[in-house]
């Protein structure tokens, strides 16, 4: 049987994923919008539905670069965008060629992986994985768990 997580969603996220086999705690995190409980420290994950991503990417890149920073400084941490990577290139008016430069400098700026789900269930499914397997990782490098305020 699998452990049943603790996930963590920042309380600024307005479409937060349901997990039904977790239990589910809101909390401020200072970057990125879901962890672990006993492993902020370590391991954050950010959801980008495609509108937000393409604002960020043409209206927003100062912001999506501070993210993307703030991310980089985690040991486990991920972008999980909802749409397929053909959407993605189809979405705006900006050519697929330059799109494909924008995402590959940002992935060689901050070393952040950035995955594209072609559903929002998919994308739900990835992260809550993602989650599961990072923690599974931190456990077996022998990293303390966070202590969490009560």
């Amino acid at each position: 049987m699998r452990e049943r997580l603790s996930i963590i969603v920042d309380t600024r996220e307005q479409r937060p994923y349901v997990f039904p086999n977790c239990n589910v705690y809101r909390k401020a995190l200072d970057a990125g919008d879901y962890s672990l409980r006993g492993y902020q420290k370590w391991l954050r994950v950010e959801r980008k539905s495609i509108g937000d991503w393409h604002s960020c990417l043409f209206r927003g890149a100062t912001r999506l670069r501070s993210q993307l920073s703030r991310l980089s400084s985690f040991r486990y941490a991920l972008v999980v965008v909802e749409a397929a990577l053909s959407k993605r290139f189809s979405f705006s008016q900006l050519d697929p060629e330059g799109k494909s430069r924008i995402t590959a400098s940002l992935l060689a700026d901050h070393g952040v992986p950035i995955v594209f789900c072609c559903t929002r269930s998919l994308a739900r499914t990835v992260t809550e994985n993602y989650l599961r397997y990072a923690k599974q990782r931190i456990d077996c490098e022998g990293i303390e768990e966070e202590q969490e305020a009560v």
